[in-house]
């Protein structure tokens, strides 16, 4: 008990410290957590696009055209 009444730092001025650091260390957590998912998603898609376009190759099909065109107005709408 002697050794709890002579600590010369006062616990209730550092209580607040600790919920601080819990929570700046959840959004450092969650930081990381999420630049980890982004990156694997980034190597992922590379991957799998590199594959088609291999598979692509190999079977001696034409490459599908980027982006979307939308279709050509029928003849009639033409002036």
């Amino acid at each position: 008990m002697y050794a709890l009444s002579s600590n010369p730092i006062d616990p209730g001025a550092i209580a607040g410290l600790g919920v601080g650091f819990m929570i700046i260390g959840l959004v450092i957590y969650l930081a990381l957590l999420a630049l980890m998912i982004w990156i694997g998603y980034l190597i992922t898609r590379t991957a799998v696009k590199n594959g088609v376009i291999l598979a692509l190759r190999e079977t001696g099909q034409q490459l599908p055209p980027r982006g979307y065109a939308p279709p050509a107005p029928p003849q009639s709408w033409q002036q």
